[in-house]
């Protein structure tokens, strides 16, 4: 670890910088910060006994790091016309006074895999306890807040056909969680660590991992000693992670409330240095240079003599860098050890590649104007690029250094479509055709046994079966009360479909084969 000195200033001074660092989902290694970000002012400082931080939701208790309202609102705010999520709000058992929060969750972005989070609306629930606020079909998560309460959160989600979409949120008191943040192997105190705690509801299976708006996760800077406290959270399964500089970024599970304190142990961070130079042989200041490997890549730039220095976590990386209009890859990949720094590494920059192409409806072979193209690091999240396809359907990607990326295709009313593992030569346009399949529709009828409409059941495509990077329940439709549903954006060709009855576990399952831009019929008969 580099030393640091315990000069206060310096201390909060490197806390505050911590406290709103960008990328809380970079697991692998952490690239020194860019740019700064936006400093909480004296009103966030950590608060809790002397040497310690205690953190709550940012609204209850600030310190934080995350001021209310950076998560952007919906472009287009939702109207009566679109239904409600009707937000039910207890304390003992009783209806209870608190401030509502709904996020809309949006797609992840392809290239750096974030979740698009937007608030939807804030309300109040008065002594009633409850509160309505418009919403459309999708995925949401609802946050109350109360004095003297933890914050309570669940997933919501929205089919569409149906009016009003119930949740209960329960407030409970709020338990405290202690801990250190520690050098492993050696178990010695690793100061000034960010540690931030995300909230777990909702997250289920090994694809996805928790994640919340900024406002909604909670940090703590643990002490010269390597400890933190974090008070006030509600009890339930949280993603905890520690980042410190000199270290790469350690994570684990923990379950609230917690009968010991929680160790989060750091691995020392390795660094990669080097140099880039132009193809005329001379250095290449301000170069943007970028490490692969990991889950997530690594980026830093080059500082005005031409050197780099990027902190990674230890293992294998492939370096390459870009500037203006030239590109280039080092000669070998670079294999780095804990605490390690791999020095001389050369990357010669000449003429780059790219990706260019056009992208066409897969039945008629007619362009799609407007399709999102996404380039990223094969196997690992970065962006290498990004373009939007033009009336003929043409795009291209500039700027690539040579090697291996992964591209993703997505244009409204089209199933995605990913090339994996596309490899690009020095100086190469590859050329990439995509063709995307319009997605369609399905709707019927769900009656019982005895031939009656059933009302407010609910039918849903299977995972695999949605055509677009929507959320599941972008699939999930309510019927009405002559047992009516239709589901759109459902991907073409066959799929298995399934109807249960409102509150019911089990229900019936189906099978239909949707064509493309058209609408398949398909009817159920609940037993």
């Amino acid at each position: 670890m580099k030393p640091a000195g315990w000069v206060a200033a310096v201390a909060v001074a490197l806390a505050l910088t911590w406290m709103l660092w960008p990328r809380e989902a970079r697991r692998d290694g952490a690239a020194r910060p860019r740019e700064t970000a936006p400093q909480p002012s004296a009103a966030d400082a950590p608060l809790g006994r002397t040497g310690e931080s205690a953190a709550t939701a940012v609204e209850l208790q600030p310190g934080m790091g995350a001021l209310a309202g950076s998560t952007p609102p919906l472009a287009q705010a939702p109207g009566e016309r679109d239904g409600f999520i009707e937000v039910r709000v207890t304390a003992r058992g009783r209806p209870a006074a608190a401030r509502v929060r709904l996020y809309w969750r949006g797609p992840a972005d392809r290239n750096t895999g974030q979740t698009d989070w937007r608030l939807a609306g804030t309300a109040e629930t008065g002594s009633e306890g409850t509160a309505r606020l418009p919403a459309r079909p999708g995925v949401y998560l609802a946050v109350a807040r109360a004095e003297g309460f933890a914050p309570a959160r669940k997933e919501v989600r929205r089919p569409a056909g149906e009016p009003v979409t119930r949740a209960l949120l329960s407030l409970s008191a709020g338990v405290v969680l202690e801990g250190r943040t520690v050098q492993k192997g050696t178990g010695d105190p690793v100061p000034l660590a960010l540690v931030t705690l995300t909230y777990a509801a909702g997250a289920s299976g090994p694809f996805r991992r928790p994640d919340a708006p900024i406002e909604e996760q909670a940090r703590a800077t643990s002490d010269p000693a390597g400890r933190f406290r974090f008070e006030g959270l509600e009890p339930g399964s949280f993603r905890a992670t520690a980042q410190a500089t000199g270290f790469a970024m350690a994570a684990t599970r923990v379950e609230l409330p917690a009968d010991r304190e929680m160790v989060l142990p750091l691995s020392p961070a390795a660094f990669v240095e080097g140099r880039v130079l132009r193809s005329d042989g001379a250095t290449a200041p301000g170069a943007e240079v970028t490490a692969t490997g990991g889950e997530d890549a690594v980026v830093g730039m080059a500082t005005s003599s031409g050197t780099f220095s990027l902190e990674v976590s230890p293992r294998t990386w492939a370096l390459s860098a870009r500037q203006g209009g030239q590109a280039g890859r080092a000669d070998a990949e670079v294999t780095v050890a804990a605490g390690a720094t791999a020095r001389g590494v050369t990357i010669r920059l000449g003429p780059p590649s790219g990706i260019e192409g056009t992208v066409v409806a897969a039945g008629s072979g007619q362009p799609v104007s407007g399709a999102q193209v996404a380039v990223s690091p094969h196997d690992s999240n970065g962006d290498s690029g990004r373009a939007v396809s033009d009336k003929a359907g043409a795009f291209a990607v500039e700027g690539l250094a040579p090697g291996s990326y992964d591209v993703a295709v997505s244009a409204e009313g089209f199933a995605d479509v990913s090339r994996r593992g596309v490899t690009v030569d020095p100086a190469q346009r590859f050329p990439l055709r995509v063709e995307l399949r319009q997605n369609g529709a399905v709707e019927g009828v769900v009656r019982d046994a005895a031939g009656r409409p059933v009302e407010s059941a609910l039918v849903r495509a299977s995972a695999a079966r949605f055509g677009n990077s929507f959320p599941a329940a972008s699939v999930e439709a309510r019927t009405d009360g002559d047992g009516a549903y239709r589901l759109t954006g459902v991907a073409a060709g066959r799929g298995s479909f399934t109807a249960v009855r409102d509150g019911a576990l089990l229900g019936v399952t189906a099978a239909a084969d949707v064509p493309e831009g058209g609408t398949a019929h398909l009817d159920f008969q609940l037993r």
